[in-house]
């Protein structure tokens, strides 16, 4: 017969970085490697990981090195260990309330991201219909890929150092989609404006596509809001039905 853990431990993470079920079987994956794991339930819509092992053999400590290797970050949220019995009341609700607080920061802060990224993207795209004089064009063109990198970079940093970490672990997810499919519009835009004779010595279309790489990233965060947006409201109905619970 296989040894189990007399004291087996409960410990729930919050796992940032998840975007799709891939991200999921891939973090469950990650945990159920460390020797001393015995369950790992992974979920997309909250963002946790229940992880039951065995404290004899790991630690969170590896368990967290294991899902940062896998590309993606572990945050302790509630533990159970030793005396499940035991009242933490104020405690979880204080780390209740800390979470609903980052959740409306984070609705705010896409919120703010889309919109930005949306009217600026729609913004150079008008600009392209906009009669301008030939010799009026190559500054233009450098204040637009000044404007379009700050915004762009600004909005959609969350995707590309989340596509950077991925890389380094030698993982790919949608946000490495994303970032090459902007990354590269939007280097091929710079290109051609910074180097206009060559582009044309090339034979290259000076075409820019700055609008393009915004509009992407505005339309991933949009989304990534609503979806937050649909959790904020669900978790807070499942609180609210809890509430009605009778206490005896």
């Amino acid at each position: 017969m296989t040894p189990t853990a007399a004291n087996p431990t409960e410990q729930q993470l919050e796992i940032e970085g998840m975007t799709c079920a891939s991200c999921v079987r891939r973090v469950t994956k990650a945990i159920s490697r460390v020797e001393g794991v015995e369950d790992a339930n992974v979920n997309l819509a909250t963002e946790t990981a229940l992880v039951h092992f065995d404290p004899t053999r790991t630690d969170l400590a590896e368990i967290s090195a294991a899902i940062e290797k896998a590309g993606y970050q572990a945050v302790l949220r509630s533990s159970t260990v030793d005396n499940p019995q035991e009242p933490h009341v104020d405690e979880a609700a204080t780390a209740e309330s800390g979470r609903d607080v980052r959740r409306a920061e984070e609705l705010v802060q896409l919120k703010r991201r889309w919109v930005t990224a949306l009217a600026v993207g729609l913004g150079l795209m008008a600009l392209m219909y906009v009669p301008l004089p030939v010799d009026a064009m190559e500054p233009v063109m450098s204040i637009v890929l000044v404007v379009a990198a700050i915004t762009q970079w600004w909005a959609g940093r969350d995707i590309y150092v989340a596509a950077a970490r991925g890389a380094r672990h030698g993982t790919v997810d949608m946000n490495t989609l994303v970032t090459l499919g902007t990354g590269i519009a939007f280097a091929y835009s710079a290109f051609v404006t910074l180097w206009m004779g060559q582009a044309e010595a090339w034979g290259l279309p000076l075409h820019l596509y700055f609008e393009t790489a915004l509009v992407i990233v505005a339309l991933v965060l949009m989304g990534r809001w609503l979806e937050a947006r649909a959790k904020s409201r669900t978790a807070d109905a499942v609180k609210a039905l809890v509430g009605l619970m009778p206490e005896t």
